[in-house]
């Protein structure tokens, strides 16, 4: 086996993100990137004799696509922390600890189920009083608070689990179905999590422009872009 493969391939972890790099120490000074599936990064290995400097060679599209994604996620994610503000202080229509006292009293279930409706979105707080209520509300109005609350957090989660397990088949897997669903209703917890995919989204092609800038032009240069552009997290 030719000794310069082995020597040619590096796996190297950069943050969340696992590059595979193949380096070229023979004939191509620069490293070359494509566009593979997400979250990998390769540098096409210029010792194989399949390589094309025709075709792999485009470094200055690829850095341009890159670019344009981080520019997209850019125009996108303003919204999304505008929207997570706008929703964050609408919740339990600002009737947090009446609908507390509510929930511990010994109100009827379906007045209670329509005045919990009548308050959505409702904050974990109401979410968690529900679900640990002594006199548990009905599975069907679980399933309608609970859905039109979803998806829910970490947090309300842990206490759904085991209230799910009771429930009937058919509305637990309603229940869950609704998890994955970002669209059908806006909450904090759905809302962060798009805030989180688009900021890995752009992350991703970030890191390949740092270090295409470290490689092909100056160290520096690489430091200036991430420290411009990092987006962090809530």
């Amino acid at each position: 086996e030719d000794k310069r493969q082995i020597r040619n391939i590096g796996y190297i972890p950069y943050g969340s993100l696992y590059m595979y790099a193949f380096r070229n120490y023979f004939s191509h000074g620069s490293p070359i990137f494509r566009q593979p599936e997400p979250e990998a990064f390769i540098i096409p290995n210029t010792a194989s004799s399949t390589y094309n400097p025709g075709v792999s060679c485009d470094c200055s599209k690829s850095l341009s696509n890159m670019k344009s994604q981080i520019e997209e996620a850019d125009e996108q994610l303003p919204n999304l922390y505008q929207e997570y503000e706008m929703v964050k202080a609408s919740l339990d229509q600002g009737k947090t600890s009446e609908l507390i006292s509510d929930i511990q009293s010994n109100m009827s279930t379906g007045k209670l189920k329509n005045k919990l409706l009548a308050s959505f979105p409702l904050s974990d707080t109401v979410l968690i009083a529900t679900l640990t209520r002594a006199n548990s509300l009905p599975a069907g109005h679980l399933k309608q608070i609970t859905i039109g609350n979803s998806p829910v957090s970490d947090q309300v989660m842990y206490f759904l689990k085991p209230v799910s397990e009771i429930l009937p088949q058919g509305i637990a897997k309603q229940i869950f179905d609704a998890q994955t669903d970002y669209t059908s209703h806006r909450t904090l917890s759905g809302i962060q999590s798009e805030i989180n995919i688009l900021t890995n989204r752009r992350l991703s092609p970030l890191r390949k422009v740092v270090f295409f800038q470290q490689q092909r032009f100056h160290k520096q240069a690489g430091k200036e872009i991430m420290s411009e552009n990092m987006v962090v997290s809530r």
